[in-house]
């Protein structure tokens, strides 16, 4: 079943470090990786040209590690496995490699599994189950799938068979293996993992980014590393100087592509791939599958790719995450997130986005005055600060972060138990990448979303479908705000409220919550706009609110007495010590200078 590519008739199983192999590769495919694509030059990479590979001498390299010369797995486990995982799969080459199902169906070598064995990972995730019998098969891959569903160790642990395939890199040496990343937090996540499960074969990596220091980077690199994890534009950077070379890279990963593009990196990334050799392995993960990122796959995926789909639609949504909706008047957004927050205990760990950065740092001033301890990410921050921020956090000393889309992608906290969208997102798709940070790694998430009425009914007509889609329940309130039709309204499993009660969804609790377990009737009689007619009380409203809002402050509550209900004076678990005794006394203000809108 295994053997050295070299030799299809090996009856050895394992994998091949030999040294000595050198380089090999049956496909040379021209210089079809320097120029794929239409798209404009603006002078990014502008000194970096592409290189003629039609004159290059290329070694050869070894990419076949695993030949599928039996069956591991019965007809009917694989269909299961499939139909469990809403998987859809194509080839080609023909048939799909079964799935590992196991960790002894993958035979990887011992100095992997040291590592996989103290990980205490228990079985691979659905999308590793496929992708790590395609990667050591040599094929290309394209990989679709939630966030937080085990990509990382998808391309992670084949890459070090890879390398350990291979002539040892020396200084001066280009870099093995390339994953190219879309943030920094997403490209250090990366390498503390390649550092993790790459410690019993001593695998050196290094992190290239934008934000921290050169010099520590330049001198890295020049050493000489196995693997290189790199944002576009810093990678470019040494490009350019000739710090580094790509010529030796024969494994390369583009992890989260749908993000690069959405971040304008696509000129980056036909750059860099114009410095890599067209027959090396190219994996590509993504969460979404628009067009774009179908592009990019057709011009530098040419070695005949196996596309891989985990999930039953383009947005991929983690099954496991409570999906709640709370629709309101923008001035009483704060009220029901310090109300949530309430709710939470000790060992739950919550991440809250806002739309801004002034957002941010208001929303992380307000909870503070509140006795609510918690942190700040932005844009804005220097990376010594952002670091600082996340080591807070996952170490568990703060518990409340505060974050801009910056962090919505490649913040690796595994254990964070509620997700907030304060500000709900422009579009679905951060939407699904946002929440992709609960619910990891087997574990049940919850993620809060509040929506005014002043939201764009567009995003709440395709918030209607995603959560029908994901078979969640919908509030009558939101039907109302998207304009569904009430004779359409029955395909829906709606609920009269959309005021759950959040205790019912905490960390302590691992077990999948019930059909019946999902509301609660907590809403308070005082807030306006909270029954399933809110939508139409608003629209008869609003001229009438509109004028009073001109000589009182949008965001002062209408009842202040209405947090005595809430038993202000006992201190919940997750505030500080010092923060009830100010407590009742700080509505109006918090209301005031809010600024969340901004």
């Amino acid at each position: 079943m295994w053997g050295n590519s070299y030799n299809n008739n090996s009856s050895s199983n394992g994998y091949s470090n030999n040294k000595s192999n050198g380089y090999s590769s049956s496909n040379n495919n021209g210089n079809s990786y320097g120029t794929g694509g239409k798209w404009n030059d603006n002078g990014v990479g502008q000194n970096l040209a592409a290189i003629d590979w039609t004159k290059e001498n290329l070694t050869t390299f070894q990419k076949v590690f695993y030949k599928e010369s039996q069956k591991i797995r019965t007809e009917e486990e694989i269909e299961e496995f499939y139909r469990q995982n809403h998987i859809s799969a194509k080839s080609p080459h023909g048939k799909v490699p079964d799935p590992f199902l196991s960790w002894t169906d993958t035979h990887f070598p011992q100095y992997i599994m040291n590592e996989v064995t103290h990980a205490k990972f228990e079985k691979p995730s659905p999308i590793q189950s496929l992708a790590f019998p395609v990667v050591l098969s040599g094929h290309d891959l394209i990989g679709i799938a939630e966030t937080g569903s085990g990509k990382t160790l998808s391309f992670l642990l084949p890459s070090i068979v890879h390398i350990n395939a291979q002539p040892t890199v020396k200084k001066g040496d280009g870099p093995i293996v390339l994953v190219l990343a879309p943030t920094r937090e997403l490209a250090m996540q990366i390498e503390r993992e390649s550092e993790r499960f790459g410690k019993s074969s001593k695998l050196k990596c290094a992190c290239i980014y934008g934000g921290a220091d050169k010099y520590s980077q330049r001198a890295l690199l020049q050493q000489g590393v196995d693997v290189v994890i790199a944002t576009p534009g810093r990678l470019i950077d040494f490009l350019e100087s000739e710090t580094t070379t790509l010529r030796r890279v024969t494994y390369l990963v583009l992890d989260e592509a749908d993000r690069m593009l959405d971040m304008g990196f696509e000129i980056q990334i036909r750059k860099i791939l114009g410095q890599i050799r067209p027959d090396r392995q190219t994996l590509m993960f993504s969460a979404t599958w628009p067009k774009n990122v179908q592009n990019l796959a057709q011009d530098y995926c040419k070695n005949t790719p196996v596309y891989v789909q985990i999930g039953k639609h383009e947005l991929a949504i983690n099954e496991r995450i409570k999906q709640i909706v709370y629709v309101t008047d923008q001035s009483k957004k704060i009220n029901q997130l310090i109300k949530q927050l309430d709710c939470l205990t000790q060992k739950d760990k919550v991440l809250i986005f806002a739309q801004t950065k002034k957002g941010c740092e208001s929303m992380s001033r307000i909870l503070n005055k509140e006795g609510f301890k918690c942190l700040a990410i932005h844009g804005d921050k220097a990376q010594k600060d952002r670091d600082y921020v996340m080591n807070k956090f996952k170490s568990g000393e703060c518990r409340i972060l505060i974050a801009t889309d910056v962090a919505s992608r490649g913040l690796d906290v595994k254990d964070v138990s509620h997700v907030f969208n304060y500000d709900f997102p422009k579009v679905m798709e951060d939407y699904v990448h946002r929440i992709g940070r609960t619910g990891r790694a087997g574990a049940y998430g919850c993620a809060v979303s509040f929506l005014t009425f002043e939201d764009d009914k567009k995003i709440s007509r395709e918030y209607v479908q995603m959560l029908h889609d994901a078979k969640q329940e919908i509030p009558i309130d939101l039907l109302d705000l998207a304009s569904i039709n009430p004779r359409y309204r029955t395909q829906y499993k709606t609920v009269s409220s959309s005021y759950y009660d959040i205790k019912k969804f905490n960390s302590a609790d691992t077990s999948k919550p019930s059909e019946n377990q999902n509301v609660s009737n907590t809403a308070n009689s005082s807030d306006k706009y909270t029954s399933s007619s809110s939508y139409n009380q608003y629209k008869s409203k609003k001229d009438e609110d509109d004028k009073r809002s001109r000589s009182r402050s949008p965001y002062k509550s209408e009842n202040n007495n209405r947090w005595d209900k809430y038993n202000r004076t006992k201190s919940p678990e997750y505030r500080s010590s010092n923060g009830s005794s100010h407590y009742n006394n700080v509505n109006n203000e918090r209301l005031n200078n809010i600024g969340m809108t901004e």
